[in-house]
């Protein structure tokens, strides 16, 4: 992650390697948010969860690779 404020990534690749000019996020696990270019308020926790996802506020993804082939939306919660 290159841009952005008060973002939280924990893992490999948590909130990737590009450019995200998202704010406040949350990311637990490996690959978890890893595409994500613009998103805010984003709570993402299991290995691979929301990893596809590029932009999308306010969503909830919790488990192994939860929303992880999403690629843009808002205001959803997975769980699995």
């Amino acid at each position: 992650m290159t841009t952005g404020y008060e973002n939280v990534g924990i893992g490999y690749h948590a909130l990737g390697t590009g450019t995200n000019v998202g704010a406040r996020n949350t990311a637990i696990g490996h690959y978890v948010l890893e595409d994500i270019t613009d998103g805010g308020y984003n709570t993402v926790i299991g290995s691979e969860s929301g990893r596809s996802l590029t932009t999308g506020d306010e969503n909830v993804f919790i488990g192994q690779s939860a929303g992880s082939t999403t690629l843009a939306v808002q205001y959803a919660v997975c769980v699995g």
